[in-house]
């Protein structure tokens, strides 16, 4: 990525795992970074390792009104952002007559919706600006599930 040109990257999801991951992997690399977590806590550290490329905030996707607010500060903090990673997401493990519907309901409020509302906020400013990219992460068993 050192031959690339800076980019501001808005990731949702990096408590753990692979938004942890990808954001962590963009500051190494010289990138802008708007990192959003439920908990701030797990990501603390990228302000402390990279004060000048690191932007923190909390975020909860299922928050519709807090995702233009937190879109807002994020592009007034940087300038603008250039990629979304829409990475925010979770499964729900269990036969179909041993779901709730509340368990699938609320998963398909963050997978589903929230990218939605993310993705909305984003675009319009990236329509203005006539420029970006979005990247919407699933995991393989959204593609094609296998029995049980």
């Amino acid at each position: 990525m050192s031959h690339t040109i800076s980019k501001t990257w808005f990731v949702t999801g990096c408590d753990s795992g692979m938004g942890f991951s990808i954001a962590e992997t963009l500051l190494a690399n010289g990138q802008k970074v708007v990192a959003t977590a439920l908990d701030l806590s797990k990501i603390s550290t990228y302000m402390e390792r990279y004060p000048k490329t690191a932007f923190c905030y909390p975020l909860n996707v299922t928050d519709t009104a807090n995702i233009e607010k937190i879109v807002s500060l994020a592009e007034d903090a940087t300038g603008g952002i250039d990629v979304l990673i829409n990475n925010a997401g979770y499964g729900v493990l269990g036969a179909a007559e041993e779901t709730s519907a509340q368990e699938y309901r609320d998963m398909f409020e963050v997978n589903f919706f929230g990218l939605v509302e993310v993705t909305r906020s984003v675009l319009a400013r990236m329509r203005k600006r006539k420029k970006g990219e979005i990247f919407n992460i699933s995991s393989y068993g959204g593609f094609a599930a296998s029995p049980g």
